[in-house]
């Protein structure tokens, strides 16, 4: 896959119980599509280049060349799911700098 087959996205997901996070990545433009038209209502959907925000700074899921830590993509229950929000170009834009 190529950039093009990716959207970014920001996702709220329950852990089940009350907690609630919002979780910003990439997901596959197909499985957002599949998502979004209730095609894909059960299972699970991952999200790449993983982040969140504390204390109104962006956290980074990995850290590129570290050899420790977690990896770079995280897996979420589609029945988790609270929300689904795609994110502008300007985000995309800020991220990359």
């Amino acid at each position: 896959m190529d950039d093009s087959d990716f959207i970014w996205v920001a996702v709220r997901v329950s852990d089940g119980s009350a907690h609630v996070a919002e979780y910003r990545g990439q997901m596959a433009v197909n499985v957002f599509q599949q998502i979004t038209s209730n095609e894909l209502q059960i299972g699970w959907f991952a999200l790449e280049s993983v982040s969140w925000e504390r204390d109104r700074e962006e956290v980074l899921q990995s850290v590129v060349g570290a050899p420790w830590g977690y990896g770079d993509t995280t897996y979420f229950r589609i029945e988790n799911l609270l929300r689904i929000i795609p994110l502008s170009n300007s985000f995309v834009q800020k991220r990359s700098r």
